[in-house]
């Protein structure tokens, strides 16, 4: 019965196409503004902000109503959806035909369950899922499909548990009319087998601030998508950038989106190595090496001593604020230094 009463709150919104009453006035993000995870957060937030303040019934088939239309609101392929904690839609800004239907088992063409790992970031209060998705404003991506980053957050709509969410198409062809991100790199994150590839593929990465500079903020999310798009230049299993400020604030983390905006300064390995205190001393020297171990998703039976890592950083200065920039490599893995033991390299330090 709650479902159905809540289809029936959310679904009514056709009746009210041109309903501006006082909840659905423009966000301070509006759609047409999303262009990376700061707005794009923005805009969800103030969605859940304004269905949470609705207080009766014609309220809400207002500001919902106005969700549809075209405008603050709804800008092109983005949109707003609401869905049930069970993976029910209630509510698609782009397509009815989505409505009131399960789509928990939803996945993309890599295999990732995208409403499972929506349902997980609200549950968590608020957070990013990544995956692909088709995008009609891109006739090459039939099979591929494009990147796509979505914010969820949990909200509580007229005392009944819901999700608000809404995603962009991220685009990896570059930032410019003549640079193409992936194709820039001397050293890729799938050619570090060493010490001197691991460090050679961290400062290379020094090319991506001009472009950055030139073309603008807007161009961040363009960027951060590339970088964490796996199997290209920036991202090889195992192998990927991380961003920190000098005070341990995780601006960016290549694997794991989760971590961006947290400050890991206090992090310790195993050993009670400070990780990320070490990162940031060894950048400040100009760059450098630290090592330290760490759970290797590929090692089974790791989890408690975990695996040896090496881990080169330097530091890098963007739009006049300084930052660390850091890779890895676990040291048994395929990357592993061939004919060195951990003892011998540390040796060699």
């Amino acid at each position: 019965m709650k479902r159905l009463t809540a289809s029936v709150i959310l679904g009514l919104a056709s009746l009210f196409p041109t309903a501006h009453s006082a909840v659905a006035q423009a966000p301070e993000v509006t759609a047409g503004e999303v262009v990376n995870r700061e707005t794009l957060k923005a805009f969800v937030e103030a969605a859940k902000a304004s269905l949470e303040s609705a207080t009766n019934f014609s309220e809400v088939a207002s500001l919902v109503g106005a969700f549809r239309s075209e405008g603050d609101w709804k800008a092109g392929s983005m949109y707003l959806v609401v869905l049930t904690l069970e993976g029910v839609v209630q509510f698609h800004g782009a397509d009815l035909t989505f409505e009131d239907k399960n789509v928990l088992d939803l996945e993309d063409a890599r295999g990732t369950k995208i409403v499972q790992e929506i349902l997980a970031a609200s549950a968590a209060g608020g957070g990013f899922v990544e995956y692909y998705w088709d995008d009609p404003a891109v006739a090459s991506d039939a099979d591929a499909d494009s990147p796509k980053l979505t914010y969820a957050v949990p909200a509580t709509i007229r005392g009944q548990e819901f999700i608000v969410a809404a995603g962009f198409y991220m685009d990896l062809s570059g930032v410019g009319d003549e640079a193409n991100i992936f194709e820039i790199l001397e050293i890729t994150a799938r050619d570090v087998q060493d010490r001197e590839s691991l460090k050679a593929f961290v400062e290379g990465i020094r090319v991506i601030i001009p472009i950055l500079e030139e073309n603008g903020p807007a161009y961040l999310a363009t960027i951060q998508a590339a970088i964490r798009t796996e199997g290209e230049d920036f991202k090889y299993d195992s192998i990927y950038l991380i961003v920190l400020n000098t005070e341990g604030l995780v601006i960016f983390h290549g694997a794991s989106p989760d971590f961006d905006g947290q400050n890991m300064i206090d992090l310790k390995d195993a050993n009670g190595v400070k990780i990320v205190q070490e990162i940031i001393a060894a950048a400040a020297a100009g760059g450098g090496f630290v090592e330290y171990h760490w759970d290797n998703p590929a090692v089974e039976g790791d989890e408690d001593i975990h695996s040896p890592k090496l881990t080169y950083a330097i530091p890098i200065k963007v739009f006049g604020q300084d930052f660390v920039v850091a890779a890895g490599i676990y040291l048994n893995a395929a990357t592993a230094v061939e004919s060195q033991s951990w003892g011998q390299l540390k040796s060699g330090f």
